[in-house]
């Protein structure tokens, strides 16, 4: 699998899903299962690059503003709904997370946790074997700088559109 089929399969199953985060789900676990071993460890590897990708505090305190305080795990849910945008979406939110603010204002999908173990359980059943694709290397802090996110004017100054939409400009 190359990483265009990656992003193209994540682009259809969200076309297929209508916006529903568990449908979403079911339709890439779907289409997993027709995949060779091969192909769904090419799958893992493009999802935990991503992942590792999205692992920057730019994002997640862009995020924060956005939906409100939350901790690792809740990131790692938030940054899986990043990847199911698709990859127009991932990019431009990675490039600059103020652009959250283009995004719908559906406050429970970017905590589905329908992903969390998706990859590895397909892969299990279907192989009898847990996938050799490592997790998400993520280094111990996220990339980038931290703003502190209650303080507006760290907050207007770093994610203006964001700020203006959430009322905290």
């Amino acid at each position: 699998m190359l990483e265009q089929e990656f992003w193209d399969l994540i682009d259809q199953a969200r076309g297929a899903a209508a916006g529903d985060m568990h449908r979403l789900a079911g339709h890439i676990r779907s289409r997993l299962t027709e995949l060779a071993p091969a192909d769904i460890e090419d799958y893992a590897r493009f999802w935990c690059a991503s992942m590792d990708a999205a692992y920057r505090w730019p994002l997640w305190d862009a995020a924060v503003v956005w939906l409100g305080w939350f901790g690792d795990d809740a990131f790692r849910d938030f940054r899986s709904w990043l990847i199911s945008r698709g990859r127009k979406t991932f990019e431009k939110v990675i490039a600059d997370p103020d652009s959250l603010a283009d995004e719908s204002d559906d406050r429970e999908s970017p905590f589905a946790e329908v992903w969390d173990n998706l990859i590895y359980d397909v892969y299990e059943q279907k192989t009898g074997r847990a996938i050799l694709t490592p997790a998400p290397t993520s280094p111990r802090d996220p990339a980038g700088t931290r703003i502190d996110v209650k303080d507006p004017v760290a907050v207007g100054r770093a994610f203006p559109r964001l700020a203006a939409r959430t009322g905290d400009a």
